[in-house]
């Protein structure tokens, strides 16, 4: 039998759609990237008191995940140009709600985050500008 990895419920799985890792993540602050024979590559602090889901991006590069915290960190999952796993870094952070964030979703082509949260709104980020403009799109949207 297979040694359990999380010790709280799953809120997100999912496979990159380049084939390349897997990810899961629990309800607390344990992110896992796993390759795809069920290996572990890194095990990641998502440094968020509680864990509300976890998506990884359509492009298979970044993964992410939302709770406690009103920003939300995406992390890139770095592969050497042989195809080795090499690490899971920041690539940017997306600021602007007042209260923790629910939910996260990637447009098909990865240029685009919506988040919702739990004060009340929804914000759109365009995410193919220069790292220090990765600004919201608009003002917050009510629910």
């Amino acid at each position: 039998m297979a040694e359990q990895v999380h010790t709280d419920d799953v809120v997100g799985f999912g496979i990159s759609s380049n084939g390349k890792f897997m990810m899961s993540c629990s309800s607390k602050t344990d992110m896992v990237i796993w390759d795809l024979k069920g290996q572990q590559l890194d095990r990641l602090d998502t440094y968020l008191m509680s864990t509300h889901s976890a998506k990884i991006s359509p492009c298979g590069r970044f993964v992410v995940a939302t709770g406690f915290s009103p920003d939300v960190k995406v992390m890139e999952v770095v592969f050497t140009k042989t195809g080795e796993f090499k690490q899971v870094s920041k690539a940017y952070e997306l600021s602007g709600h007042t209260s923790g964030i629910y939910d996260v979703a990637f447009d098909v082509d990865t240029s685009h985050i919506a988040t919702i949260s739990k004060d009340g709104t929804w914000k759109l980020y365009h995410t193919k500008k220069q790292p220090s403009q990765y600004d919201c799109l608009s003002d917050a949207h009510n629910l």
